[in-house]
């Protein structure tokens, strides 16, 4: 099978899935309580990042997330995160910007989906080797949040590339 196939065949899985999670996104999994949660929200997280190779230690990294909210629940958000580490006088760092559609459901506790598209640049570099790459594809995550008034608290796990994820915990504060 030809590789123009195989990159066809992946881009319709792809595209069926985030289909699927917009369908979802925007049906009625509102949060559940009598305030107006629409509107525009900034954020910030912290986190480690895990890089599914053996005897790598996990990456710290932080980022920043942007977004809107509507009042079914459903949102779309721009995130851009960098995590990194130095050991072994090895240097690795991933950088990631991220568009995600999803949805948050509950009262003031509530679950949080979310699906989109990553694009994350990786550097890698020591003992006399410099490497940078770059790659695109599908991102998703799952997480739990507070609401106290407009502040978001959230506890999130995030599947970066198949073999890279995270887990971060974020404040956010919607206008």
């Amino acid at each position: 099978m030809c590789w123009l196939n195989l990159m066809e065949i992946k881009m319709k899985k792809i595209g069926a899935l985030v289909a699927a999670a917009l369908l979802t996104s925007f049906s009625s999994t509102a949060i559940a309580n009598d305030a107006d949660n629409s509107g525009v929200y900034l954020g910030a997280k912290f986190g480690n990042a895990n890089l599914d190779v053996d005897g790598f230690d996990d990456m710290s990294g932080n980022g920043l997330f942007f977004g809107y909210q509507f009042e079914s629940g459903a949102f779309a958000e721009l995130e851009m995160a960098s995590y990194s580490n130095d050991s072994y006088g090895f240097d690795f760092e991933i950088d990631t910007t991220a568009i995600y559609f999803g949805g948050r459901a509950g009262d003031d506790f509530y679950f949080k989906y979310k699906v989109g598209f990553l694009n994350e640049d990786v550097s890698a570099s020591g003992w006399g080797f410099s490497e940078e790459e770059s790659d695109s594809g599908f991102s998703y995550g799952l997480g739990v949040g507070y609401q106290i008034e407009n502040a978001l608290i959230e506890l999130e796990y995030t599947v970066i590339e198949a073999d890279v994820s995270a887990i971060t915990i974020g404040a956010a504060y919607r206008f």
